[in-house]
């Protein structure tokens, strides 16, 4: 059976843009394979210079699915 509970991180560049995003992986292994890969960026301006704070899971059924 799939794990359909998603890590959701807040993301902030360093970098001057300073934009703040949100981040969706499915396992804590995901997200640390695809930060030591430099695999997310800012969507604004492309940097790798981030910060990550973890602020909660989610739950990716659909009510029909919850129910069943």
């Amino acid at each position: 059976m799939l794990n359909n509970i998603m890590i959701r991180y807040t993301i902030q560049c360093t970098h001057p843009c300073k934009s703040k995003f949100e981040g969706l992986f499915p396992d804590k292994e995901s997200f640390k394979k695809q930060r030591e890969q430099n695999m997310i960026i800012c969507p604004m301006c492309d940097g790798l210079n981030l910060r990550f704070s973890k602020i909660t899971t989610k739950n990716t059924k659909s009510a029909n699915q919850r129910l069943t």
